[in-house]
């Protein structure tokens, strides 16, 4: 799942109904791509461990997409990047090799 734009109180309140489903399902992993996001703030941080506590109550895996130095500093300084281990591509991601360039 990508998020784009500002993970902030609106987009928890548009991305929660999407994400549940799929946090809910059936997905062994379930991968969301922020690399689009321009901004997160605490009800974005608390999407992300939501989800993370969902899937974990049920045996899968959450992977989270990041290289924004902003957005990996808040998760930094809130001591959720250790929780949340965000990776640099989606194919880190699914444990996937990157192409050779």
């Amino acid at each position: 799942m990508e998020l784009r734009g500002e993970i902030d109180l609106v987009g928890f309140q548009r991305a929660a109904p999407v994400l549940d489903p799929v946090t809910g399902g059936s997905a062994e992993t379930v991968v969301i791509d922020l690399t689009q996001a321009t901004f997160i703030d605490c009800s974005g941080l608390t999407l992300l461990m939501r989800a993370r506590r969902r899937l974990a109550s049920r045996g899968a895996a959450l992977r989270v997409v990041c290289r924004d130095p902003m957005t990996l500093r808040v998760m930094g300084i809130t001591g959720l990047r250790v929780a949340l281990a965000p990776v640099a591509s989606v194919r880190e991601a699914l444990g996937q090799p990157e192409p050779d360039t």
